[in-house]
């Protein structure tokens, strides 16, 4: 199960051409919803459009053999929905893949800003993006942010992230709070990269090398 980028605002060919590019590379069946977008649809639109995702997928798919993977906002997506599995008491996912996730919809760090200079996506997008997300705070960052709650006996989570993201500091501090907390989280860090570097494929040796860890994480899953 993929859930696309795009700061849950727009759905572009970059993103069908990801869900493409992961289907080939992981050899296994991939289904990715065409998901409501905010500003017209906020939250909770996106969390049940997921959780309505999760039981179309599971339906012949049984939850010990399937992978969520997101990338960017489509990582946060994923997050969210093991919480919500969590909630309801259903079976969690083999596995939770997070391409550049986006754990914290408020100014998660200083490479929010800091990295402007090397990334496409910019902060003040991510803190636009989550003000479409939940307009006029009915819902709360904290509610509405993965790094403010606990995956402790959840999924296991791998997540990757370029040391240019904009998303960097908040990826960091998801992963050493989860970890402290007693969750089972992985984290791969390539210095040099920016948002979703995954996407340049063959392109760069850097995406090569984490398309192949991607791989290698949904065949031991």
């Amino acid at each position: 199960l993929y859930c696309h980028g795009g700061g849950y605002a727009f759905h572009s060919g970059v993103s069908r051409r990801f869900a493409d590019m992961l289907a080939h590379h992981s050899g296994a069946p991939l289904f990715a919803p065409d998901y409501r977008l905010t500003p017209d649809h906020p939250h909770p639109a996106q969390a049940e459009d997921a959780l309505a995702a999760w039981r179309h997928v599971t339906k012949t798919s049984a939850p010990q053999d399937t992978v969520v993977i997101g990338d960017s906002a489509g990582g946060h997506m994923m997050l969210m929905l093991l919480l919500a599995l969590k909630a309801r008491g259903d079976p969690q996912p083999a596995l939770g893949l997070g391409l550049c996730p986006w754990t914290d919809i408020g100014e998660g760090g200083a490479s929010l800003h800091g990295n402007d200079r090397y990334d496409l996506v910019q902060g003040w997008m991510a803190l636009r993006f989550g003000q479409w997300l939940d307009p006029g705070g009915r819902y709360g960052r904290e509610a509405l942010s993965p790094i403010n709650h606990d995956f402790t006996g959840l999924a296991p989570l791998y997540l990757q992230i370029g040391g240019r993201d904009i998303l960097y500091d908040m990826t960091r501090d998801f992963a050493e709070k989860q970890t402290s907390a007693g969750a089972e989280v992985m984290l791969d860090v390539w210095p040099t990269m920016h948002h979703d570097f995954q996407s340049l494929d063959s392109m760069h040796a850097a995406s090569t090398e984490a398309l192949e860890r991607i791989k290698s994480a949904i065949r031991s899953s």
